[in-house]
């Protein structure tokens, strides 16, 4: 039986009223049984805070997915660790891509998996790979079957890498998350009904205006049923 699947942005530039904003980027991959932290922001007491509101614990992540290694997408990552019940760190999953040294620092702390090129991560579950030439990233897919998500940290690699990667896996109905200057409407392929613009996204209201209730603008608290 296939896993139901949620995103809920964790952290974000906006917020819904009880959750703080911040610079940078989280969400939060659940089903039933497991949960998927997706970036960390850059203020892990931040973070931390809008989990709790979300009545999320810490022990109850199974895996911590950083996209790359910029200071609004890891930093929140610290808090986690600190915040973790030490029988029950979750796993975290680093790009390649990030440096030497941080990712023998993060290994001391957490067990580690790194990431190259496409892998699956866990049922439904997979991440691109490292993409990219100037700043490198991983993105995260979900395929449930007759639907799927993409959920992108920034698109630095662009979105035509990036979604050349997902259609290996899945069609995507969702795209999530930030996009920076990439999230070009003609580009946004006709397999996608909804548009969630987080973060770095630029040109949101123009996107609003030309996709209508297909897209979304982003903020901490909000939660979406993917499939």
């Amino acid at each position: 039986m296939k896993a139901h699947w949620k995103v809920i942005i964790v952290y974000d530039s906006n917020g819904l009223p009880g959750f703080e904003k911040g610079w940078g980027f989280s969400a939060l991959l659940a089903s039933s049984t497991k949960k998927i932290l997706f970036d960390c922001g850059w203020d892990g007491h931040i973070l931390c805070r809008n989990l709790k509101r979300l009545d999320v614990e810490i022990g109850e992540i199974d895996l911590v997915v950083i996209s790359h290694d910029h200071w609004d997408h890891i930093g929140g990552l610290t808090e986690i660790l600190k915040s973790a019940d030490r029988r029950k760190l979750p796993e975290i999953v680093l790009p390649d891509s990030m440096s030497k040294n941080l990712k023998r620092e993060i290994s001391q702390r957490i067990g580690t998996r790194i990431i190259n090129g496409p892998e699956k991560l866990m049922n439904d579950v997979y991440t691109t790979g490292v993409l990219g030439k100037r700043v490198k990233e991983q993105s995260l897919i979900v395929s449930c079957g007759k639907t799927g998500a993409l959920i992108s940290g920034c698109a630095h690699p662009g979105l035509s890498s990036i979604l050349e990667s997902t259609f290996r896996i899945t069609e995507p109905k969702w795209l999530i998350g930030g996009f920076h200057g990439s999230l070009k409407v003609g580009d946004i392929p006709s397999s996608v009904d909804h548009v969630v613009a987080c973060h770095c996204t630029v040109g949101r209201e123009a996107l609003k205006v030309a996709l209508g209730d297909r897209a979304v603008n982003g903020a901490a608290g909000m939660s979406f049923d993917i499939c």
